[in-house]
């Protein structure tokens, strides 16, 4: 497994890439800006060991949202500029442990649903692994 931190301003995020199981873990901590979604989103798709539809769990239960609504529907429409290179046809877990966390996951998952990607918000860390690694 490969793991990297990234930092922006005062939030960071952990990426570990699990190749064998074919997904990328990635926690957040501090606050979460646009910035540090599109970079990090950046990262993710030049990690050498990452491929196109490579499956994700996103997890923002040691981080708070700086994001406005508008941003979340930036970073989406980003993400969408560079389904070339992440694919569209993989799964994405989002979890987070609290209510304004929940309910912006769930915002970004209608966003994301107008796509082919498979996308959950999870309260629980492992279930989130086990929904990203199940051969369903």
């Amino acid at each position: 497994m490969k793991k990297i931190e990234l930092a922006h301003s005062e939030g960071y995020v952990k990426l570990v890439v699990n190749a064998a199981q074919h997904y990328a873990d990635l926690r957040f901590f501090g606050p979460i800006t646009r910035e540090l979604l599109d970079q990090t989103f950046l990262e993710l798709i030049k990690s050498k060991d990452f491929k196109v539809n490579f499956n994700a769990v996103y997890n923002y239960c040691d981080a708070y949202s700086d994001l406005e609504m508008s941003e979340i529907q930036e970073h989406a429409q980003f993400v969408g500029h560079h389904l070339g290179a992440r694919g569209n046809s993989y799964k994405l877990a989002l979890v987070a442990n609290d209510t304004l966390n929940m309910a912006l996951l769930e915002v970004y998952k209608l966003l994301v649903s107008k796509t082919s990607v498979e996308v959950e918000v999870f309260s629980e860390h492992q279930r989130a692994v086990d929904w990203i690694t199940s051969q369903e």
